[in-house]
């Protein structure tokens, strides 16, 4: 009797301010167990010491989307997502911090988006991360900058889909005036993207700048530019992304410590998808990243073969090797054998 009480309960309270004309749940859960080893292995892939074997949630999250028909093709939109930590806590009984979460209006014209977001940077070349959210994703070269980012404040813009091709672009308050005292405007980071994605071909173009260090959690003066190809062969899905930034003094843990002031970064990443026997894929990447003035180099390699039991539970193994030089001075590196589950809902 409690239970079946307590049941209608939350129900009503679910239920009670659902005016939204659609209301969606959903999310993510991603587990791996890692085995890493290497000079870097803590660094790189956040474990402890030069040799460990964790448990690590990835990316897993939920979310709600809401929407409302407001008539004449427009739509009130909303969603509040948030990265569930499923193997730890910050030590406080702390497991939840949120991600995208907009509010915002659509119809013919597109969509405009007002809150926290993933920059149209980031999103440009999300699709050719054939390891995306995985220990081996090729976010150690590529989106090594805090160009790679989740913005604060930002105001966003996304284009309909003109017969494959579309853009967005987004401007991110910095809310506060900068170190040095420069008052805080609405444009102190711009970010945007342009793509086409018809039949086999996939092409992305983007570009962002931060003026204030204080906007959207990037660096003041960093700029960067994106382009990404992919092509579906069919017997391979094959991907390709080039970047380069500027002044990169903050960037990831990969290269933390050997950027200088105003440094410079290249980087490159190759992949590949391979099919094997319809519900299999064989995936793999090599990519290579360069500081200009710290002459540093960050080499990345992964292979691994991933499996979908259905279109929303799937399972992987892989391998993935990173290489850190400093001319002749450092060279140091860290392996990681990882193993994950994926079920979305």
């Amino acid at each position: 009797m409690k239970k079946t009480l307590l049941a209608l309960a939350v129900a009503g309270v679910v239920a009670a301010p659902a005016a939204m004309a659609e209301v969606t749940v959903y999310g993510l859960a991603h587990v791996s167990v890692d085995n890493t080893s290497g000079d870097l292995a803590g660094a790189v892939f956040g474990t402890a010491g030069e040799q460990s074997v964790a448990v690590t949630s990835r990316a897993s999250r939920v979310g709600v989307k809401a929407a409302e028909d407001l008539g004449g093709g427009l739509k009130a939109i909303a969603q509040l997502e948030w990265e569930v930590d499923m193997d730890d806590n910050d030590g406080a009984g702390q497991n939840i911090k949120s991600r995208n979460q907009i509010v915002g209006l659509a119809g013919g014209f597109g969509t405009v988006a007002i809150g926290r977001h993933d920059t149209p940077y980031k999103m440009s070349t999300g699709k050719l991360d054939v390891f995306s959210d995985t220990a081996a994703d090729y976010n150690a070269v590529i989106g090594a900058t805090q160009l790679e980012n989740r913005a604060n404040n930002a105001i966003a813009y996304l284009s309909p889909d003109f017969n494959g091709l579309s853009f967005q672009a987004a401007i991110v308050a910095a809310e506060a005036a900068d170190a040095s005292g420069d008052d805080a405007n609405a444009a102190d980071a711009i970010s945007v993207a342009v793509q086409y994605n018809a039949g086999p071909l996939f092409v992305a173009v983007a570009h962002e700048s931060f003026e204030d260090e204080a906007a959207g959690g990037g660096a003041k003066g960093q700029s960067g530019t994106r382009v990404g190809v992919g092509y579906d062969a069919g017997v391979a899905k094959i991907g390709f992304v080039y970047e380069t930034a500027s002044d990169v003094e903050h960037n990831n843990a990969t290269i933390r410590g050997l950027a200088q002031a105003d440094d410079d970064y290249d980087a490159w990443l190759i992949n590949a998808a391979i099919p094997v026997g319809g519900n299999n894929a064989v995936i793999a990447e090599y990519g290579v990243g360069e500081l200009d003035k710290s002459n540093a180099e960050v080499t990345v390699m992964a292979v691994g073969v991933a499996h979908n039991f259905s279109k929303t539970s799937s399972a992987y193994v892989a391998y993935g090797n990173v290489d850190v030089e400093v001319g002749s001075a450092v060279d140091d590196d860290a392996q990681i054998l990882t193993a994950g589950l994926v079920v979305k809902f």
